[in-house]
């Protein structure tokens, strides 16, 4: 699934780990924070937040300049090995990956569950994921 969070300064999630589904968010404008690892982290334009299925899932928009961000919800055994051979944990990445969220997003229509079109949003997620491993190792 894939949906857009519009700017709403009391918007905040607090999810227990559901074990199922990976979560990827993408910040479009504005700031929040994301916790990790017990740890508040500030998120900005640009910045990426995900989410391991193992993991809780908390973050909230900051109430002066509150985040819009597109988010994608999935779940699958591929992608969890493919997380698992990156090394991708949960946590906040600084990627180029902007025009993928948006064209998926785009694909989407009205942002509802992709049919027709998984293999593109397979490739899609698979470019995000291969984004945040480059910049891990490249560190």
């Amino acid at each position: 699934m894939i949906g857009k969070t519009l700017p709403f300064p009391a918007y905040r999630l607090d999810r227990k780990a559901s074990g199922k589904y990976y979560l990827f968010e993408y910040v479009l404008k504005g700031e929040g924070k994301m916790c990790v690892g017990g740890k508040w982290q500030t998120v900005r334009e640009g910045d990426l937040m995900f989410f391991d299925k193992s993991d809780d899932q908390l973050y909230r928009a900051d109430r002066a300049d509150p985040f819009m961000k597109i988010w994608i919800s999935f779940s699958s055994d591929y992608l969890g090995h493919m997380l698992e051979a990156y090394r991708v944990k949960t946590g906040v990445y600084r990627v180029d990956v902007k025009n993928v969220f948006e064209n998926l997003f785009a694909l989407s229509g009205s942002g509802g569950i992709f049919s027709d079109s998984f293999f593109v949003f397979a490739d899609g997620v698979h470019k995000i994921v291969t984004e945040i491993a480059s910049s891990v190792y490249s560190e």
